[in-house]
């Protein structure tokens, strides 16, 4: 029993760590990035899944002991943490991204917040960038949020 449970671990763990790396590239993340973010963050899921699996596994050949349990905790809360610390900017911006959409932010927008004035050139779901003159500014969308905004749209056309 125990071989089957390493073996349905071991494909649940590669096809959520694929799983991870699409979604990834589908919120268009890696951008925001230095390094390979997709590829670390499924392979850390894929790690997770395993470690579970080999835990499970070992729990029924009757192997498992408190400090195999102990391991495998402070190996998930570290593994927890890093991602947590990964994430900590990109969430409030894909929130505050949400819902700037709703106050009718978008490309051609004439928008004036602070100091800054000028024309949204491309809006995204973490990051606004605004054409002032002849300079392009990159504004995170959580700032954006967080500032009194005034949003000038061109009339649509029905």
């Amino acid at each position: 029993m125990a071989i089957v449970i390493l073996l349905i671990g071991l494909t649940l763990g590669s096809l959520v760590g694929r799983f991870m790396r699409r979604a990834i590239l589908a919120l268009e993340v890696k951008k925001y990035f230095k390094f390979q973010i997709e590829l670390i963050a499924s392979r850390i899921t894929a790690a997770i899944v395993y470690i579970i699996s080999v835990l499970v596994a070992l729990i029924n050949l009757g192997l498992a002991t408190p400090v195999l349990y102990a391991i495998i905790i402070i190996l998930l809360a570290l593994t927890a943490g890093a991602i947590f610390l990964v994430l900590k900017d990109f969430i409030p911006n894909v929130i505050a991204g949400a819902a700037l959409q709703r106050r009718e932010l978008h490309k051609g927008s004439v928008i004036k917040f602070g100091n800054v004035s000028g024309k949204v050139e491309e809006f995204t779901i973490t990051e606004t960038r605004i054409r002032s003159g002849n300079d392009l500014i990159h504004v995170p969308n959580s700032l954006l949020w967080k500032s009194v905004l005034y949003v000038k749209n061109k009339k649509r056309r029905k």
